[in-house]
């Protein structure tokens, strides 16, 4: 069991997509969901807060996702990515995925099953992105008397 909650971020312009996947974790105490409904929006969440995964939808107005993905990966670099897409086979998503631009595509409609594996794939990514990252990094710099 975690400390926190696993903090899940759909970004989506039809906002029945992530209640669905509210409901699909609805009873999971550690899974957190929430919704953005364009990728300006979303860019603006997560200057306020963090996410472990998101969950971005290829195809919306304005930013689409490959172009939330790259600028808000700057800002969290360690977070999982998974561009949800009613047509994989897009060439523009799989040159994402290829590029690393992207953790991994879900195929529009996805089932519960998918989701779940998905949320499995992205803990474990974040979980060993931690690691490489190590302890050190993950401290405080000691206080030096010098200068």
């Amino acid at each position: 069991m975690t400390d926190r909650p696993f903090k899940v971020l759909v970004v989506d312009d039809e906002p029945h997509n992530g209640d669905a996947v509210r409901r699909a974790f609805k009873k999971n105490d550690e899974v957190s969901v929430e919704l953005s409904l364009s990728g300006q929006e979303g860019l603006e969440v997560l200057r306020k807060r963090q996410f472990d995964l998101f969950l971005v939808d290829f195809s919306m107005a304005g930013l689409n996702g490959v172009e939330f993905v790259e600028q808000a990966r700057r800002d969290a670099p360690d977070s999982v990515f998974v561009m949800l897409t009613g047509y994989p086979e897009l060439r523009q998503v799989v040159e994402a995925h290829a590029r690393g631009v992207v953790d991994g595509i879900l195929g529009k409609p996805w089932s519960i099953e998918e989701l779940n594996l998905a949320l499995r794939q992205a803990r474990a990514m974040r979980h060993m992105r931690a690691i490489r990252k190590g302890p050190s990094l993950a401290r405080p710099a000691p206080k030096t008397n010098n200068g």
